[in-house]
């Protein structure tokens, strides 16, 4: 449970410092860039967050449904489900993992939903950009209102002309292999479909 507990901790971080990036974003930034792809995603949030005609319990669903689209936008839950599954990636069937893709993605969305609507007035300092091929990675730190400097790195890949996050990596912890580690020990006694039902069920308690 203390396991699981920091790693919710740790994503709380990471979609915090993903609402308020924007913030400090360089004006005129190139569309090509992995930041600016972060970036671009963090717009859509922050204009999201401050339309008036999403404010409000009454328009709880849409505005979620909405942040929910540009935060799936800028993330890869395809990867991110296969490098937290490893090796038992290979071992499921066509349908099973389209069904843990969906699962996977939609329960990182609903528990951090209302992490971003809280959203206050931390900030996000980039520090560097890092380009391979196709693969990338972006170092920030999130500095809270107490001055406090959290460091994030963003694991991007751009395999279809955008670049996207399949991992992140806060105060040197892994988000997918603490994921990986923790289906691990579920697969090694229970089949798929018991990791896929757990997830739907965290997902459904997190709304």
């Amino acid at each position: 449970m203390k396991q699981i507990q920091t790693i919710k901790n740790r994503l709380n971080i990471l979609l915090l410092a993903f609402v308020v990036a924007l913030l400090l974003s360089p004006l005129g930034a190139e569309a090509a860039t992995p930041t600016a792809s972060i970036q671009g995603a963090i717009d859509g949030v922050i204009k999201i967050l401050n339309t008036d005609s999403l404010k409000g319990d009454a328009k709880r669903n849409v505005r979620r449904e909405k942040i929910r689209g540009a935060i799936g936008a800028s993330f890869s839950f395809e990867a991110m489900s296969k490098r937290s599954l490893g090796k038992h990636w290979k071992k499921l069937t066509g349908a099973e993992k389209s069904e843990f893709v969906e699962v996977f993605g939609t329960m990182i969305e609903n528990s951090y939903i209302s992490k971003l609507e809280k959203y206050t007035d931390e900030k996000v300092l980039y520090e560097k950009e890092t380009i391979k091929k196709t693969s990338a990675e972006v170092r920030t730190q999130v500095v809270t209102s107490s001055g406090t400097k959290i460091p994030i790195n963003y694991r991007m890949s751009n395999k279809t002309g955008d670049w996207l996050v399949y991992d992140v990596v806060v105060e040197g912890v892994s988000l997918v292999r603490n994921y990986r580690s923790q289906f691990a020990q579920v697969l090694k006694k229970e089949p798929i479909g018991t990791l896929i039902a757990t997830l739907k069920d965290k997902s459904a308690k997190s709304m």
